[in-house]
């Protein structure tokens, strides 16, 4: 589909370069030039929701806006950030993290959330080829989940020393408190 490359390429020379409603009526002009079957195609080019393409389509039907480069929202609008607005969530988030994973240093503490997150994962590179540690930390970047859950992927670029072995001494020297359940494999180290 050469003409939906093309919307595509557009589209991204021009984000961040107009505002929102400049946008909408772009993806209008390219679903009513492209004809029948416009509006799904420029969804899908743009990853802009249907509804909004339907929506520039409708913009374009009414007047003009008199100055195009007013701002579309005033500066501090949009949503508050779930930490403002729920001060007690990072809390409650770290209670949701064990508090010592042992293991490799790129193992992470949200493994309950990894668990949740790795159908999505695995769903987003299907049929793709997993050729290097870039595409597939992309592929994991590009995740999202039906209720808006979005993940942040990169790459650890340290290298990691192997086969060591602590002495005796060193172990003992570890202050570590043990959970009741499974003491061997959970345990908080303290300082």
């Amino acid at each position: 589909m050469p003409q939906v490359e093309a919307i595509k390429q557009r589209y991204e020379m021009l984000v961040g370069r107009i505002n929102q409603r400049q946008l909408r009526e772009f993806a209008g002009v390219e679903a009513k030039v492209f004809g029948r079957g416009g509006v799904r195609a420029v969804a899908r080019a743009t990853g802009l929701a249907i509804n909004t393409v339907r929506r520039g389509l409708a913009d374009l039907a009414s007047p003009p806006v008199a100055d195009a480069s007013v701002r579309m929202r005033k500066a501090g609008g949009g949503r508050k950030k779930l930490r403002e607005k729920d001060g007690k969530l990072v809390e409650a988030l770290e209670g949701l993290v064990e508090p010592f994973v042992r293991g490799d240093p790129a193992t992470s503490k949200w493994n309950k959330i990894e668990h949740r997150l790795f159908c999505h994962i695995t769903q987003n590179w299907r049929g793709k080829a997993l050729v290097s540690h870039e595409v597939i930390i992309q592929l994991i970047a590009a995740t999202s989940t039906n209720t808006g859950l979005k993940v942040r992927a990169e790459a650890d670029p340290s290298h990691y020393q192997t086969k060591l072995k602590p002495s005796a001494d060193q172990m003992n020297s570890i202050k570590l408190s043990r959970a009741d359940f499974h003491g061997e494999w959970n345990y908080t180290i303290k300082p």
